[in-house]
């Protein structure tokens, strides 16, 4: 029974397209024995190749092509311009700069950068731990109630508060543009007093209407 099966197996392989054996271009002994290239015609092992060289009718040029080439011809009397495509002028012309600097995708990092890091490894492996927030910090739970950074109570006290803050005077900065005003004022004999326009801006002007979009 097994014959029988292994029998219709193999006629039914036969009869479709899927190569059941090797098909090397070479023999076991290295040379090319297939898939050849013509040999000339006096050989007389091969069979002369096909014919080449043979007239082939040459229809003229496409209709398609003509419509274009009298198209164009309308189009440059109708613009006095004649379009000049293809030619070196032409295309030092038209040349896209932008294509003469390619985009890096893939810049080497800033030594900066290389150098941050750098330290921050060092500092990881000092510490035991990583620098990089690696789980959820919400700020709500999983009920939607605020359960951490929050407002301190009315009478809650965290952190100091009504202290005395020193007070050293005028900033250098302002005394120094103070100074220099007074100077100006008293080389110009003008007193320097800016005002603003009440309605620096025109406010309740007309649109037109142009009816609805």
């Amino acid at each position: 029974m097994n014959h029988v099966w292994k029998a219709v197996q193999l006629e039914n392989a036969e009869k479709s397209d899927i190569m059941i054996e090797s098909d090397p271009a070479m023999s076991s002994v290295g040379e090319i024995t297939q898939y050849l290239h013509p040999a000339p015609k006096d050989s007389t092992i091969h069979p002369p190749p096909a014919d080449v060289d043979y007239f082939v009718p040459n229809f003229g040029k496409d209709p398609d092509m003509e419509g274009t080439m009298n198209s164009l011809k309308i189009a440059e009397k109708m613009n006095t311009h004649k379009l000049i495509m293809g030619t070196p002028e032409s295309k030092a012309k038209w040349h896209n700069v932008a294509k003469d600097t390619l985009y890096d995708y893939n810049p080497s990092l800033d030594k900066d950068v290389i150098s941050t890091n750098k330290h921050i490894a060092e500092a990881e492996d000092k510490l035991g731990f990583a620098m990089v927030q690696l789980q959820d910090d919400p700020a709500m739970s999983s009920l939607g109630e605020v359960t951490q950074y929050l407002h301190p109570g009315p009478k809650e006290k965290p952190y100091p508060m009504n202290y005395v803050v020193p007070n050293f005077g005028v900033d250098q900065e302002i005394l120094d543009y103070q100074s220099n005003l007074a100077k100006t004022e008293a080389e110009l004999g003008k007193k320097f007093n800016p005002k603003l326009k009440e309605d620096p801006h025109d406010t309740d002007y007309k649109v037109p209407n142009f009816g609805v979009d």
